[in-house]
This record gives C-alpha cells, structure tokens and sequence, in this order.
C-alpha cells in the first residue's frame, strides 16, 4: 500500500512538474503574466485578475489535460516546491492543505471552487 503511494504522489508530481514547464514557457513566450497581464485587463475591463488566478488557471489545465481530479492537484500543488509554485502564481502560491495551510476549507474544496471560477472566467474571455 505505501509503495503505491508514494509511486502515485511520484506521478502526480512529475505530472505538475511537466504542466509548470508548460507554464514557464508560455510565461517565456507571452511576457510575465503576473506584471504585464494584470495591468492590460485592468486597462481593457477596469478590473484586475484576482490573486490566485494563475493558480486556478493551472488547475483547470491539469484537469482538463492530464485529467487529474481535485484531489490529485490539492496533492500536486502541496507537493511542489515554494519556488515552484512561487514562480506558477506569485500572489497565491502558498499549501491549500495539511499544517502549512492557511485555508478554512479543505484543499480539495479549495481546488473544486478556484476550477469554477478559471472556467467561468474563460467563458468570459478573462
């Protein structure tokens, strides 16, 4: 039972790792999103992205792409370094479960909410 454990959380960390190399490259490739993007929409809508909105994005790509279910991204984003999910969403990187966590719901809630609103937010074109 561990050893499958742990080659499950291997896999879903190698299966975020590959989608924030995907991130970086489209931060690469488009400018930084967390200066640049925030601003433009601000000019363009009058408002500004919501702090975990990178973060929640990434989430709706895993789980549209890699076909991972909220529990396996609470599990792949509290298993990335700081660094790693520093550099994914700057103004919402910290753990969404276990010690470290500052969240009052439980990290899967906290997945299933911020993939609704990346989806609504696409729908709209944000």
């Amino acid at each position: 039972m561990a050893a499958f454990a742990y080659a499950a959380k291997a896999d879903v960390i190698t299966t975020c790792s590959r989608s924030l190399v995907t991130a970086g490259t489209l931060l690469e490739n488009q400018g930084s999103m967390s200066s640049a993007a925030p601003d433009n929409l601000q000019e363009a809508t009058g408002t500004r992205r919501r702090p975990a909105y990178d973060r929640d994005h990434l989430w709706l790509r895993w789980h549209e792409q890699d076909k991972m279910g909220p529990a396996k991204i609470r599990d792949g984003w509290d298993g990335m370094s700081d660094d790693e999910r520093k550099t994914a969403c700057p103004r919402a990187w910290e753990t969404i479960s276990g010690d470290g966590a500052k969240m009052k719901k439980s990290g899967r809630e906290v997945v299933i909410t911020g993939l609704k609103k990346a989806r609504k937010e696409r729908d709209q074109g944000l």
